[in-house]
């Protein structure tokens, strides 16, 4: 309905900038107008797939029927993620968790390194402007989607998780050592 009435709205905004020689350019704005309309939309949340995602690092998918949808643990937000990671499950040789202790508390990360194909991997698609952002995903649960600024060239990857507990870190771990 949102979609139909800003449709109306702006053919009638259009129609009243055009002289009627300009047709074939109203109609290839119109198109556009209504492309932008269609990225806007699918930008709404939605139902989460229930395709199972390993473990990785994956891009966004700029067309949500192309990917899989995932909702962010804990919010509202939803995300077409590619279907294959780039920084997968298989190519991550070992994990650990690392407590750091602060005037604040404690804070636990999750540290992730990868074999050298993983490295490589994750070397050649992190830093990249043609992916502005990533997606982290963590034993079937789309943790991060972080601007992708940074190249990791090292093959370690250390993820803060706050708000879990030390039962639920563990668990999460031994997910990822089984390779889920």
């Amino acid at each position: 309905m949102t979609r139909l009435l800003l449709l109306v709205f702006l053919c009638i905004t259009m129609t009243s900038l055009f002289s009627c020689e300009q047709k074939a350019v109203r109609k290839r704005s119109l198109q556009q107008l209504d492309a932008a309309v269609e990225d806007t939309i699918s930008a709404v949340p939605q139902k989460a797939d229930t395709t199972y995602m390993p473990t990785g690092f994956y891009f966004l998918e700029k067309n949500p029927a192309d990917g899989v949808v995932m909702r962010k643990e804990n919010t509202d937000l939803f995300y077409s993620l590619t279907k294959t990671a780039f920084g997968a499950v298989e190519d991550i040789r070992l994990t650990r968790l690392e407590t750091t202790k602060t005037p604040e508390g404690e804070n636990t990360a999750l540290c992730l390194e990868f074999n050298k194909k993983g490295t490589k991997k994750l070397a050649d698609a992190t830093g990249k402007p043609e992916h502005p952002e990533i997606a982290l995903v963590l034993a079937g649960k789309l943790i991060y989607v972080i601007k992708n600024t940074s190249e990791i060239s090292t093959g370690v990857v250390c993820i803060s998780l706050i708000g879990y507990s030390n039962m639920d870190l563990i668990e999460l771990k031994k997910k990822i050592d089984n390779k889920e």
